[in-house]
């Protein structure tokens, strides 16, 4: 079962739901709601739209979710449900309004609701409605299962591009969860990563898609863990090494505001390149953390007193207070 957030509509917008279903007007109804600033309910947002152009007019420039509720005049006396999630929204704003989604619907009944989807640009709402409605819809996917078929897509998509070149990446293996698709490039040195890391203890790697590779993007000399620093700009692979206990320390970032696109990919191939780390350049890993912005970094986690080797990533995430939005990044 998906976790709930435990948010609930508010009676307000119960209320305008129900008098737009019961009225006798056969105009174009729409209602958009938002969860409220203390997280406590799902409230009305604006409800006097005068068309699907106007709504997607001022969802332009929207950076955090949104749910939309849309009766057309021409259709059964029900709502077709859109829960828009722009691609530059904080991950745990997608997260919260997925997490709500079904205590939302559950509560204005699914005998209210005709069809669901997640759209993530304006103009997929016309295209939606647009569509043959004896066409069986899929239920609203929850982010991580959004993410997973996006992560799959991706990957098939890579591979038939790089072998459209006439190349072979890393593996052919259709994705497989511990497959790295993309060559590691080190500096020019010919140093291995373990004497890198000897020269300077913390070293961030990006994925460079124009030329295909996981590459350093930058290097630091630190004396204890409380002084790391990892870019908030874009994801990265960051590997450790604790001059205390000499032990080795994977740290995944994904900050608030990443695009999708760039979420899927890194997601993708962490678990590669932490395959890569331990048997390309026979690094032990004491500890693998992933967090969203720096500021979840648990010292803790990379210290000397970190004896757990086997905590699971997806745990280990710790989510702190949803933030404000970021500005779209162009």
């Amino acid at each position: 079962m998906s976790a709930q957030s435990g948010i609930t509509a508010s009676s307000q917008l119960l209320e305008s739901i129900k008098t737009k279903l019961n009225g006798s007007s056969n105009k174009l109804e729409i209602i958009t709601a938002r969860i409220s600033n203390d997280n406590t309910s799902v409230e009305v947002y604006k409800q006097d739209y005068s068309s699907v152009s106007q709504l997607a007019n001022e969802l332009e420039d929207f950076e955090e979710p949104i749910y939309i509720f849309i009766k057309e005049s021409n259709k059964s006396n029900q709502f077709e449900f859109l829960s828009f999630v722009p691609d530059n929204s904080p991950i745990k704003l997608k997260m919260i309004y997925a997490s709500t989604k079904n205590t939302l619907i559950r509560q204005i009944g699914s005998n209210s609701i005709n069809r669901q989807i997640m759209i993530s640009e304006p103009f997929e709402i016309q295209e939606f409605l647009d569509t043959d409605t004896n066409i069986n819809q899929k239920d609203l996917l929850t982010e991580s299962e959004r993410i997973n078929l996006e992560i799959n897509q991706e990957q098939s998509l890579m591979k038939n591009a790089s072998l459209s070149k006439g190349h072979q990446l890393v593996s052919q293996t259709n994705g497989s969860s511990t497959v790295l698709i993309f060559d590691v490039n080190l500096d020019d040195s010919g140093n291995t990563l373990v004497e890198l890391l000897n020269q300077t203890n913390l070293i961030s790697f990006g994925i460079n898609l124009d030329n295909e590779k996981v590459q350093i993007r930058n290097k630091l000399q630190i004396s204890k863990p409380g002084s790391i620093k990892i870019t908030q700009e874009e994801p990265s692979y960051n590997i450790y090494k604790n001059l205390d206990n000499n032990k080795y320390y994977f740290i995944y970032s994904c900050p608030s505001g990443c695009r999708v696109k760039e979420r899927m990919i890194y997601a993708s191939n962490r678990s590669g390149f932490i395959k890569y780390l331990n048997e390309n350049q026979k690094i032990e890993l004491e500890n693998t953390i992933e967090i969203g912005d720096f500021d979840e970094l648990e010292i803790s986690l990379i210290s000397e007193n970190s004896n757990d080797s086997s905590i699971d990533m997806n745990n280990e995430r710790k989510f702190s207070k949803p933030k404000g939005p970021m500005r779209r990044r162009k």
